[in-house]
């Protein structure tokens, strides 16, 4: 249950959560009302509900200790390997600077070839852009916090050169597809996931008749070859982490620059009548804002928005003889705890 309560206080917005489970499998419901309470109440076998803890004192690491028998967080794995126990996999995920959760298989498992197989896990922890819009009405930007050398976004590790090849298209491979506002931004989440070993990003000047493909970045997995063809308005290069560090490396304009885009959804908090300025501070002092969305006149309107960037597996299942959990990177003292 602990893992709902934490998805509730990341979410400022949220109120109230509801934990269900349905044919085997579980499903957290995140709500809003205007006063902050449930508009109805009813009773309802095999759901759990409870109130956010956002107002309590929050601390900077999450630690989710539990283990779960017999459940399975499918997907979302980077790398697999054998171990001991389940205890084992749990402290190979914690040392693990990618993995995030884990499923094991236990010597019970159907298949026996499969048995003391370790699943390491990842799910996004930087902000993703749900969408983006091409608008002249509206400027959008990462907040200001993002973009000194102790944030989310640490140059560190850039080089002056990025290596990005221009024009060019590495074809196929792609795990995931998302939005991105520029060709440093896509190599910024190719960086950050632990799957990606080459990325192609397209330009909102990239030939389709499809807009969805207009600044989207493709991650792409592929440790055995790397198939390259030229293609116009497409940018590809590999993750910064197998750049080496630079003595001065050069800032990154994507967290810094206003973009004339519009980012719908991820609303946290809409504030009217403030201007471009007033909206970047706020965004700033607020410590939930990630990124924002400033409507001009005569809107004057100001949207501070946020994602989940805690560990969430992407499903959540019953299966016999599988043990789950978390990495125990955020607890003071590691030790895991059972939770049936």
């Amino acid at each position: 249950m602990t893992a709902r309560f934490r998805l509730s206080e990341k979410k400022k917005n949220c109120h109230t959560a509801l934990l269900t489970e349905t044919r085997g499998k579980f499903h957290c419901y995140l709500k809003q009302s205007k006063f902050g309470v449930p508009t109805k109440v009813t009773e309802k076998k095999g759901v759990t509900s409870g109130f956010s803890l956002s107002q309590l004192e929050r601390t900077p690491d999450i630690c989710l200790s539990s283990l779960y028998f017999w459940v399975d967080f499918t997907g979302a794995d980077f790398s697999s390997l054998f171990t001991q126990d389940y205890k084992e996999c749990q402290r190979v995920c914690t040392n693990d600077p990618y993995c995030q959760f884990f499923s094991f298989l236990t010597e019970q498992f159907s298949k026996p070839e499969m048995r003391n197989k370790c699943f390491l896990k990842y799910s996004w922890n930087v902000p993703i852009l749900p969408k983006i819009e091409i608008s002249s009405e509206v400027t959008s930007r990462f907040s200001s916090r993002y973009a000194n050398k102790t944030g989310a976004f640490d140059d560190d590790a850039w080089n002056s050169d990025l290596g990005i090849l221009e024009h060019t298209d590495f074809p196929g491979n792609d795990f995931e597809q998302v939005p991105a506002v520029s060709k440093e931004h896509c190599m910024f989440l190719c960086s950050s996931h632990p799957r990606c070993t080459y990325f192609s990003y397209a330009t909102s000047k990239y030939e389709t008749s499809d807009a969805w493909y207009y600044m989207r970045c493709f991650l792409k997995h592929n440790v055995d070859e790397r198939p390259c063809v030229p293609k116009k308005e497409l940018f590809s290069g590999m993750p910064r982490r197998l750049f080496k560090p630079t003595d001065k490396p050069q800032p990154s304009s994507w967290v810094t620059e206003e973009w004339s885009y519009n980012i719908p959804g991820a609303d946290s908090k809409i504030i009217p009548d403030v201007s471009d300025e007033r909206c970047k501070r706020l965004c700033t002092e607020d410590s939930d804002c990630q990124f924002f969305s400033y409507y001009g006149y005569p809107r004057d309107t100001c949207f501070l928005k946020q994602v989940i960037t805690l560990p969430l597996p992407p499903k959540v299942v019953l299966m016999d003889a599988v043990v789950s959990g978390f990495s125990l990177k955020g607890c003071d003292t590691p030790k895991p705890t059972e939770s049936t």
